[in-house]
């Protein structure tokens, strides 16, 4: 009786995991933490050329997945950028309008630091390319 019962609580359990997974991807947009969709790279502007003892500084303009239009990408929320691998860094947005999104990015040089990654990253993305972004937050 105690082995069914312990089989009873499992299945429970992963029928209530199951369901919670569910809800979570049920909501509209970007938002999932491990969920990255491609955005398209629709413009990138340079701001401010590197030169000594100053980083470049590019605008980006993201396009957003037609499923996710209807999502508020307000000003002060973020979204996170995947560069290489596993890592991601969180950007802001700078202006939104329906389907796009603009951010200021500093572009730092390739390092071993996880973050530098994402920088250069999108400073080396072509226009009309992709870039996995999760989000906002």
């Amino acid at each position: 009786a105690s082995a069914m019962l312990k089989y009873v609580v499992i299945g429970v359990g992963v029928v209530g995991l199951a369901l919670a997974w569910g809800w979570y991807l049920s909501f509209p947009g970007l938002r999932s933490l491990m969920i990255f969709r491609p955005c398209k790279l629709l413009r990138k502007k340079v701001l401010v050329e590197a030169g000594p003892g100053r980083h470049k500084v590019i605008k980006v303009t993201l396009g957003l997945p037609a499923e996710d239009l209807g999502v508020d990408f307000s000003i002060g929320e973020a979204v996170k950028i995947r560069g290489a691998g596993l890592g991601a860094r969180l950007y802001s947005p700078v202006a939104t309008r329906p389907g796009e999104v603009d951010m200021i990015i500093k572009v730092y040089p390739r390092s071993k630091t996880w973050w530098a990654g994402v920088s250069s990253l999108l400073d080396e993305a072509l226009e009309g390319g992709t870039v996995q972004v999760s989000g906002p937050y």
